[in-house]
């Protein structure tokens, strides 16, 4: 486990994209009204798959990369507003 923070700094000397996984996440957190800040503990169950991920946002253009995590984030809103309106019916 480690704070936001620190996985933003290993990720970005790991791959230098310079991505702002902070920025990111509580952007994402935000979305469904939860507050994290850089020091929230975060626990990462798929860290090749981040290091893929960070590695394929070397090589990304940052006009595809904007593009493709504003419509992740929609879905996941989406999927987040879909899940709480089931939970009230089942």
């Amino acid at each position: 486990m480690a704070s936001i923070k620190d996985f933003t700094f290993t990720m970005n000397y790991v791959f230098p994209t310079q991505f702002n996984w902070t920025r990111y996440l509580t952007e994402i957190f935000s979305r469904v009204d939860i507050h994290i800040d850089e020091d929230e503990d975060v626990v990462v169950y798929a860290p090749d798959y981040l290091k893929n991920v960070a590695e394929l946002l070397t090589h990304t253009s940052n006009r595809l990369v904007c593009h493709s995590l504003g419509k992740f984030v929609d879905l996941w809103v989406k999927y987040t507003a879909l899940r709480g309106l089931i939970s009230t019916v089942c």
